[in-house]
C-alpha cells in the first residue's frame, strides 16, 4: 500500500484557516518532510499537524474524512520514504498525553506517540521483559505497532494485549490482539488505515539488570551489523520465505550501489543511507536496481518493507 492519492478533496484555504484556528503553532503548512523522515528526503507535506489529545485526533480524522481529504501518520519517520512530490493532504504526528507511559504490574500502557526506545527504557527500570526485540528500532510506539516492528527472536505481536485506535472514520475503538491481525511486518491496523493512540503490552517481570544486559548485548550486535551511525530508512526489503533480504542482495553485488547520494550500505546490502544531498529519486532508483537484480538471479520479487509515500511517476 502506498500513501499519498488524493480521496477526492482539496486541503483548500478555508479548512488550512480551520486548521490554523483549532491548533494554533501546532499546524505547519508546506513542512519539508525531509526535516521529518529518519533518510532525510522527500518533497513538502500541505499540512502538518500535532496532536495531543484523543480528542483532537477523532474531531480532525472526522474533518478530514467528511472533507475527503488524505492523511498520513508520521512516527519517528523511521520507514517512510517520502517522494520529491511530498504529500498532499494532512501529515499527523502525535504528543503531549499521547505520548505518556506508565506502568501497572507488569503492563506497559504507552502512548503511541512515546519513542519506543523511551518504552523499552522504563521497562528495563521497572524489571520486565519481553521488549527487548526493540533495542535499537528507531521511531515510535504506534509505528511499531502498526508495523509488527521486531527482530529475529521478537516482534510486537509477541507482547501486544490490546490498543485504543482511531478509525478513519474519527470513531473510537479498542482492538483485541487478535482484531489487530498481526502478520509479518505489519498488521490490520496498518492495513485499515487506523490511527494508533495507545497500547498495553504485556511483560514479564525480570531482574533489571539482565535486562539491561541483554538489551546492551543487542545493541551491539546491530551496531555491528547495520549502518546505525548514518541516515537511512531502515530495512528496504522484507524479507522473502526462508531467505534474508540482505544475503540476496548481497550475493547480486548490491553493496556499494550508488545513485547521487544515495548508497546501498557496505555494511548490510538490505540498507539504503544517505550520504549527503540524496534525492527520493536516487533511493527510488536504487530499490528498482535492488529488486531487479534479486529477481533475476533468483526468481524472488522482494516485498517493500519500507513505506513509499507521494507519487512516484509509474
Amino acid at each position: 500500500m502506498r500513501f499519498g492519492a488524493p480521496l477526492g478533496g482539496n486541503l483548500d484555504h478555508s479548512l488550512m484557516r480551520a486548521l490554523s484556528r483549532r491548533f494554533g503553532v501546532r499546524v505547519r503548512f508546506d513542512e519539508p518532510l525531509s526535516l521529518r523522515t529518519t533518510l532525510g528526503v522527500g518533497g513538502p507535506a500541505k499540512a502538518l499537524v500535532t496532536v495531543e489529545r484523543k480528542e483532537e485526533l477523532i474531531a480532525l480524522l472526522k474533518t478530514l474524512h467528511r472533507e475527503g481529504i488524505p492523511y498520513l501518520p508520521l512516527g519517528g519517520g523511521s520507514n517512510l520514504l517520502v517522494s520529491e512530490r511530498g504529500f498532499p493532504g494532512v501529515v499527523i504526528t502525535l504528543s503531549g498525553a499521547l505520548s505518556k507511559l506508565e506502568v501497572w504490574g507488569s503492563t506497559l500502557r504507552a502512548g503511541a506517540g512515546a519513542p519506543l526506545s523511551e518504552a523499552l527504557k522504563l521497562a528495563i527500570e521497572c524489571g520486565l521483559s519481553g521488549l527487548e526485540f526493540a533495542a535499537g528500532i528507531p521511531g515510535t510506539v504506534g509505528g511499531a505497532v502498526a508495523n509488527n516492528s521486531g527482530g529475529k527472536d521478537g516482534c510486537v505481536a509477541d507482547i501486544f494485549q490490546g490498543a485504543l485506535v482511531v478509525t478513519p472514520e474519527g470513531d473510537l475503538i479498542r482492538l483485541s490482539p487478535e482484531e489487530a491481525g498481526f502478520f509479518y511486518r505489519g498488521s490490520r491496523i496498518r492495513r485499515r488505515r487506523f490511527i494508533v493512540v495507545e497500547v498495553e503490552f504485556k511483560l514479564s517481570p525480570a531482574k533489571s539488570a539482565e535486562v539491561r544486559r541483554e538489551v546492551e548485548q543487542r545493541l551491539r550486535w546491530r551496531k555491528e551489523a547495520q549502518p546505525l551511525d548514518k541516515r537511512s530508512a531502515g530495512s528496504i526489503f522484507k524479507n522473502p520465505a526462508h531467505r534474508a533480504a540482505g544475503a540476496l542482495l548481497e550475493a547480486v553485488g548490491a553493496k556499494g550501489l550508488r545513485r547521487g547520494g544515495a548508497v546501498v550500505s557496505e555494511k548490510h546490502a538490505n540498507f539504503i543511507v544517505n550520504e549527503g544531498g540524496a534525492t527520493a529519486a536516487d533511493v527510488w532508483w536504487l530499490i528498482r536496481e535492488m529488486r531487479r537484480r534479486v529477481l533475476e538471479e533468483f526468481g524472488i520479487w522482494l516485498e517493500l518493507e519500507v513505506e513509499p509515500v507521494g507519487g512516484w511517476g509509474e
